[in-house]
């Protein structure tokens, strides 16, 4: 029976996703690899197996009702890509070991300022609270270490592998390629690049503006940022008891009617040798298991990470586990939304009660100074998305050419020249990991603010003033057919229109003073 048939399929995948899961989950925690590799390729040959594809395709071509339309149609976009060409198949394989190299590498790397290493904790510490420029400076500028050794491991091979990749799946080029698996449009970030360097002149006056107030200077260098903001909140950088820290991360999403409590999340949260400095949430298996990474020094700073993180968790342990093939659909756009959402919430009224006690007040005042200078950054990550996707639309085969397509690009998104003569990129692990990824982040936020007006306009409610409702309206109008629809087409469905980000750069750039 056809049905049996899928089902083992689905089954079968699943396991073997759960499986690299835990594998990624060791090698991320503690820098030994278990077999990485050995899971993609036992992946690989379970979906280039012609019987499987041939089962497959049969049952996406049977008269099916929609929603097993969409779990067909996705099941049979994951085994095409492994029934292209032999060529497509070595140059898979080649990318998987490559990229494995390099996220190792990264993933080990420390900073090393005059002799001594540092860990991202300690960097962001400088950043946050050295009063000399010049230190924070160095501090910023010690982040580009990394891209001489990400140039000299393979990055612009791994370059040429994913381009070389696209064009054997018959795509123009990589970046295509991964948008197309996302289910977007190429195209739609042509106009992403105009809505943000039309807001240049707005952009450039408000970041002098706070230049002005915070530093007496005419304009925000990189690494002023992180020490502005915690001049205007040093709330943000207070130390915390990060003992009992899922007792505050359950009380927020209470209030919002999720429940951590006997959810299957897994938190490691504290830093050690070899361990990825980044924060990552593992979903091993949607609806069963999921876990946490985190790098936590013990400043308030790190809840937004924390609920950001377990965020992730509340969703994908909210499928349904047996909509296996549904819930491959699930958009990277909705779970970063979903998960920023959380996060923001560490700066909420209630949230700030929890940790600062009686002078909640005084914090929340300043935290709402501090989210307005984090708003403008949001072209920042805008103009990050553009380079990344650019290292696949340009002929980059240089560390120099990756450097210019930096300065190029934060030319004509943000009006911003050089601030060094080499500039900080390599840190970002993923133009590595996943590349073609940063877009989630602000199209999630997008949504998210989209969804706000929306919630308002049915319910006559500020979403704060009934946070239960605004919940269930996440809960049953996104996180549960997230896996149901394309994200452009969810984004339509909840919010009346299509995507776009010209009302939320607005909103990005009224600054509070």
């Amino acid at each position: 029976d056809c049905m049996e048939q899928i089902t083992k399929i689905s089954d079968d995948l699943a396991a073997l996703y759960a499986e690299g899961n835990r594998r990624q989950w060791a090698l991320f925690t503690t820098g030994f690899d278990f077999g990485v590799q050995e899971i993609n390729e036992k992946l690989d040959a379970y979906r280039k197996d012609k019987n499987n594809f041939k089962i497959v395709s049969e049952y996406k071509n049977r008269d099916l009702d929609p929603i097993e339309q969409r779990g067909a149609d996705l099941l049979f976009k994951e085994f095409q890509w492994n029934h292209l060409s032999e060529r497509a198949s070595r140059l898979k394989k080649e990318i998987n070991e490559l990229q494995i190299q390099l996220v190792d590498l990264q993933n080990k790397h420390r900073i090393q300022i005059g002799g001594i290493d540092y860990t991202s904790s300690q960097i962001a510490e400088i950043l946050n609270k050295d009063p000399n420029q010049e230190r924070r400076r160095e501090a910023f500028l010690s982040r580009t270490q990394i891209n001489r050794k990400l140039i000299d491991g393979g990055f612009l091979k791994l370059l040429d592998l994913r381009r070389e990749y696209a064009l054997a799946c018959g795509r123009k080029d990589f970046a295509s390629l991964k948008l197309e698996t996302d289910e977007l449009n190429s195209e739609m970030f042509n106009s992403f690049v105009e809505e943000c360097s039309s807001r240049i002149s707005v952009l450039k006056e408000k970041e002098s503006q706070i230049a002005q107030e915070s530093l007496n200077e005419n304009w925000i260098e990189p690494w002023d940022f992180s020490y502005i903001k915690n001049l205007f909140c040093s709330f943000n950088s207070q130390p915390v008891d990060l003992v009992n820290f899922l007792e505050p991360l359950k009380s927020v999403f209470r209030s919002f009617g999720f429940d951590l409590d006997g959810l299957n999340i897994t938190f490691d949260i504290f830093p050690r040798k070899n361990k990825s400095e980044w924060g990552y949430n593992f979903i091993i298996e949607p609806g069963v298991e999921s876990r946490v990474l985190t790098n936590a020094g013990g400043q308030f700073y790190d809840y937004w990470i924390l609920l950001h993180e377990a965020a992730h968790g509340v969703h994908y342990l909210g499928l349904d586990k047996n909509k296996k093939l549904i819930n491959r659909g699930v958009s990277g756009m909705v779970s970063e939304g979903f998960a920023n959402f959380f996060g923001n919430l560490a700066y909420s009224k209630e949230f700030l009660s929890e940790i600062f006690g009686q002078g909640f007040n005084e914090a929340y005042i300043a935290f709402k100074k501090l989210s307005s200078v984090s708003d403008l950054q949001a072209f920042e990550l805008i103009q990050q998305t553009i380079f990344d996707q650019r290292l696949y639309l340009s002929e980059v085969s240089t560390m120099n050419g990756v450097e210019e397509l930096v300065w190029q690009t934060r030319r004509e998104l943000l009006g911003k020249e050089p601030y060094a003569d080499e500039p900080v990129w390599g840190h970002l692990i993923h133009h590595t990991s996943v590349p073609i990824y940063l877009h989630n982040y602000f199209l999630g936020d997008v949504m998210c603010e989209k969804m706000k007006e929306v919630f308002q306009r049915r319910s006559g409610q500020h979403w704060a003033e009934d946070p239960k409702g605004f919940g269930g309206f996440w809960k049953d109008e996104v996180l549960k057919p997230s896996g149901r629809y394309p994200f452009p087409e969810l984004f339509e469905r909840v919010c009346g229109e299509k995507i776009s980000i010209g009302s939320y750069l607005d909103k990005c750039l009224k600054y509070e003073e």
